[in-house]
């Protein structure tokens, strides 16, 4: 009986409690939203950077393909503005050594702005 009273003033309580916001649940296997960093205005900036770099400002490539010691991406932002990336192993890490924008009618650093809003996949 005192156990049952105990349990009807604790479900009390809790009634009671402050409204707060909810706690976010996130299933297991969630990623963590990414927060994307500018792109630059020139390709030639992004010579030199690591993969990380590159994911943190365009997100996953459309094709990744490994020949070697050497690694290429592709991204597409629409029929008129491809960025093609090519990494090479220098020592303990890889270094985008080659940056290309392919493309009819855009500009490189509107190519680049484009790719770098796709959503993420």
């Amino acid at each position: 009986m005192i156990r049952a009273a105990l349990l009807g003033l604790a479900l009390a309580v809790a009634g009671c409690a402050a409204p707060g916001p909810t706690p976010a649940i996130s299933s297991p296997g969630a990623q963590p939203a990414l927060v994307r960093l500018p792109p630059p205005a020139k390709i030639i900036d992004l010579l030199g950077s690591s993969p990380d770099r590159l994911l943190a400002v365009f997100g996953t490539p459309i094709l990744r393909r490994r020949d070697g010691d050497a690694e290429s991406w592709l991204y597409a932002g629409g029929p008129d503005c491809k960025l093609d990336l090519v990494f090479y192993r220098e020592g303990d890490r890889q270094k985008l050594t080659l940056a290309q924008t392919r493309g009819e009618a855009k500009a490189e650093g509107a190519c680049l702005r484009q790719i770098a809003t796709l959503p993420a996949k």
